[in-house]
């Protein structure tokens, strides 16, 4: 199975941060516009029980630093989902 989705950019017209929660995340409040651009993401099901980002940029992370990945792992966590899946960043 290989899927194809595009992730809508925005942009913050304004960004507070606020205090900090337990898991780590700051609480934030902002006012945010969408603008036509997009991320191309290309989601494909594998074999293994296993995440995989391939990403053709240095600078995003390819582990569990990347929200893809933790978005991905929550997932599969809560659907009982038991397969591999490869998050290639298209650009």
């Amino acid at each position: 199975m290989r899927t194809l989705v595009k992730a809508p950019a925005k942009i913050n017209l304004t960004l507070d941060v606020h205090h900090k929660r337990p898991d780590g995340y700051h609480e934030v409040e902002m006012i945010m516009t969408t603008i036509d651009l997009a991320d191309r993401i290309e989601l494909s099901e594998l074999k293994d029980d296993r995440i995989t980002i391939l990403s053709h940029n240095r600078f995003v992370p390819d582990d569990q630093r990347n929200l893809a990945y933790q978005a991905a792992h929550l997932l599969k966590k809560r659907l009982g989902i038991k397969k591999e899946f490869q998050y290639p960043l298209i650009r």
